[in-house]
């Protein structure tokens, strides 16, 4: 049958062929082959995968074969590789035999505390060495071989980390005592003051950048990030010098007055305070010189943080609850010689004036006998002190007749 045109599907001509070539294929039809004798069939080599099915060595052969040569022949991705050679000439019997089996080995991964401590003990200390402190510290409660690994190489750990991540700074002001050998007490000493000096640090950048140079939006801020950054970073040496100071100022008070019976220095005569004198004389001129420039912006902005807010007016002070008024300067003094730049960080952090404020006079409290008296509460409504007076007026038993009446109705005076 002739292939019709596109014109031709659904007419009459159409059928008429469709017709005329079912009939001459009717009639040119031949039967069915007759079926190959017995001896001619040849059983096929492709057995499906049954439980239970049993192989003769020959088919065995055969299926192995064909799994080698797959296993072989995958190239790049897992596509099999096409070879017209191995595809014509099939391998024989003999040679099936020699095939050697490509299984591939179960791999035995071992856990990695396993290939740690198949390492040097050289190779092991490295290792730990260069972890942050913390991770060190979390490591020795790993397991009781962590412990000890850990517990007997502290000196060569602690000295890789004065070597590589203390600054020189914090090592000239906390040097080692002659005879004390370098343990994780004196370096968790040193990294708890640079963390302070640094969170405390970062504080004042950010109350600096806000309330000096009124860095208030999210997009002025990303333009003064620079800024802010490299000044964070110039505060870090000169905060960690004035933590230095108040630490060392209150270790030499109290071995003054425990040297002189408990008899401090107020009542003492002296032109230049002696403790300072001591403290002063560790430092270099320029050190003293960039914290003699640094140190009123310290005080300034810890102050600023320990009042209320807003000076506004009455109105808004009643509104927000902002009634107490600043600490005296007796406990701003308490808390830099006593609690040191320590509890300066931890006050600061505080949210809210008057949580910050209780936990000013909870600290102090606990520090002296005599807690600072709460002061009087001053009534003051919506209007701040705009109240009604109350009449100073003495009212007795003698002027009582000078009294008006009172709603409107007539007093009988006797």
């Amino acid at each position: 049958m002739d292939h019709p045109h596109i014109t031709e599907f659904g007419s009459d001509r159409y059928l008429e062929k469709i017709a005329r070539s079912q009939a001459t294929g009717a009639q040119v039809a031949s039967p069915p082959p007759p079926p190959p004798p017995v001896a001619a069939v040849t059983q096929s080599p492709f057995i499906l995968p049954l439980r239970g099915s049993i192989l003769s060595e020959s088919e065995e052969l055969v299926v192995k074969a064909g799994e080698a040569r797959r296993v072989e022949k995958k190239g790049f991705l897992g596509f099999r590789k096409f070879h017209p050679k191995a595809a014509s000439s099939a391998p024989g019997p003999e040679s099936l035999e020699r095939l050697p089996s490509h299984e591939p080995p179960a791999r035995q991964s071992l856990p990695f505390d396993q290939h740690f401590q198949r390492l040097p003990n050289e190779l092991q200390v490295e290792i730990i060495a260069s972890l942050p402190l913390s991770d060190i510290l979390n490591l020795r409660l790993a397991s009781r071989s962590m412990h000890i690994l850990v517990s007997l190489n502290e000196a060569p750990i602690a000295r890789y980390h004065l070597d590589h991540h203390i600054p020189a700074y914090a090592k000239r002001l906390y040097p080692l005592k002659q005879g004390t050998p370098i343990n994780f007490h004196y370096l968790c000493g040193i990294w708890h003051r640079l963390h302070v000096a640094a969170k405390l640090s970062y504080l004042m950048c950010e109350w600096i950048s806000k309330e000096l140079f009124l860095r208030n939006t999210e997009e002025k801020k990303r333009e003064f990030a620079p800024q802010r950054e490299r000044m964070r970073r110039r505060l870090i040496p000169l905060l960690f010098t004035i933590f230095h100071f108040f630490e060392t100022y209150r270790d030499l008070h109290l071995k003054y007055l425990a040297e002189n019976n408990g008899k401090g220095l107020a009542k003492e005569p002296y032109t230049v305070n002696p403790i300072e004198t001591e403290i002063m004389n560790m430092y270099d001129d320029r050190t003293l010189l960039r914290v003699h420039e640094v140190f009123p912006l310290v005080i300034s902005s810890f102050c600023r943080r320990l009042r209320p807010p807003s000076y506004v007016g009455r109105v808004e002070r009643s509104l927000r609850g902002y009634l107490r008024e600043k600490p005296p300067d007796e406990v701003h003094v308490a808390i830099l010689c006593i609690g040191g730049l320590r509890e300066v960080e931890r006050i600061w952090e505080v949210k809210g004036y008057n949580t910050r404020r209780a936990a000013v006079d909870e600290w102090y409290n606990a520090i002296t006998r005599d807690p600072i008296e709460p002061e009087p509460k001053k009534r003051r409504g919506m209007l701040g002190g705009l109240k009604r007076k109350k009449s100073s007026l003495a009212i007795g038993k003698g002027n009582t007749a000078d009294l008006p009446p009172s709603n409107g109705r007539a007093r009988a005076y006797p």
